[in-house]
């Protein structure tokens, strides 16, 4: 993070303490995130507070805030870029990868591929079936593509 972001990060830290004791509640977390268009669920916060509570207070100080904010800024950097990929791919711009595009998107990774790939590729990461590939469907491509860095058909 920079002094910048660190800077800003704790006037808004100040912000949501609204008791002023230094730390912020599940509370002030979830409207904190929720402000920052950050939608968390109950399960979600729950995570949040288990992974970043570092001293199991039930409360986030301004370290493990930052700890935090570090983490969702660079999911949210990750996931932008994803979305920058996606749109490149998505030549048409109707919001969806179709064969074709696929096809453009394989071959740029390098993997070797017949028609069957591509059909069995579509099957396997189009989860509703709609002969195309959303964004959502395309972060569980990529995801395993980055992560396998082998092909991506079984």
């Amino acid at each position: 993070l920079t002094p910048a972001q660190i800077s800003d990060l704790k006037e808004s830290f100040d912000t949501f303490d609204r008791n002023n004791d230094g730390t912020i509640s599940r509370r002030e977390l979830h409207s904190l995130l929720h402000t920052v268009g950050h939608k968390v669920n109950a399960k979600g916060l729950e995570n949040m507070l288990s992974q970043y509570d570092a001293d199991q207070s039930g409360n986030i100080d301004f370290d493990e805030f930052l700890s935090l904010a570090d983490t969702l800024i660079k999911n949210k950097e990750e996931l932008d870029s994803f979305r920058e990929s996606f749109d490149t791919f998505d030549k048409n711009g109707d919001g969806a990868i179709n064969a074709s595009e696929l096809k453009s998107l394989l071959r740029i990774v390098g993997e070797k591929f017949h028609a069957k790939h591509i059909s069995e590729t579509m099957q396997e990461f189009d989860t509703n079936k709609d002969d195309h590939i959303d964004f959502e469907e395309f972060l569980v491509l990529a995801n395993k593509i980055v992560k396998n860095k082998a092909p991506i058909s079984p």
